[in-house]
């Protein structure tokens, strides 16, 4: 690994540090005026791209699909009763439908798991508690 490091400074006064894409100057193509027209294209692409993929996926994404990966019971529940209106809609084909169910499936099964792992380890605890009470 190489000990040259970007010579320009952070908003904050320290050095910058980076070690990547050095110019002959010893700068980073965020600290080298020559590279700045290269970064606001970058960052304009970035922007550009994003837009997008957001009008991609608000063309492509049935309505009324829920926001979001699920994370507890109930998102999915509103996953699964989505899944099962759009198939009756015919707004999604019946195998995603059941691809959605079988994730969901297998995310309820990881959530009990955990439950029960928790729940365990708090009888455990209780268990513990008590036999040192019992050998007072």
């Amino acid at each position: 690994m190489s000990d040259v490091t970007c010579r320009g400074t952070k908003a904050d006064g320290s050095r910058c540090g980076s070690t990547i894409g050095l110019s002959d100057e010893g700068l980073c193509i965020q600290h080298d005026p020559k590279r700045q027209r290269l970064v606001e294209e970058g960052i304009q692409r970035s922007i550009e791209t994003r837009a997008e993929k957001k009008a991609i996926r608000d063309a492509i994404l049935p309505d009324g699909i829920p926001s979001g990966p699920p994370r507890t019971v109930d998102d999915c529940v509103k996953w699964s009763a989505w899944a099962m209106n759009a198939v009756a809609l015919n707004v999604i084909p019946a195998r995603t439908a059941e691809c959605i169910a079988k994730c969901a499936t297998t995310f309820l099964a990881g959530l009990k798991h955990r439950d029960q792992e928790r729940e365990l380890e708090e009888l455990r605890q209780v268990v513990k508690e008590l036999r040192k009470e019992a050998k007072r």
